[in-house]
C-alpha cells in the first residue's frame, strides 16, 4: 500500500515564498528532498521488515 506523499512546498503560500530570500528557499527545498529520502528509505525498511515476519 502506497501512501500519499506530502509536497511541504505546496504548504508555503506564493506570496510567503516569493518573500523568502534565495539561500532560505535553497535551504528548506534542500532538507524537503532529505525528507524524501528518508521517507522512501523508512517505507523500503518496513516493507522489508513486514516481508520476512
Amino acid at each position: 500500500m502506497e501512501e500519499k506523499r506530502v509536497n511541504y512546498l505546496e504548504q508555503i503560500s506564493p506570496e510567503d515564498w516569493g518573500k523568502t530570500p534565495t539561500s532560505v528557499k535553497k535551504l528548506v527545498e534542500e532538507m524537503a528532498q532529505q525528507i524524501e529520502q528518508q521517507s522512501k528509505k523508512l517505507g523500503n525498511s518496513q516493507q522489508t521488515q513486514a516481508g520476512s515476519e
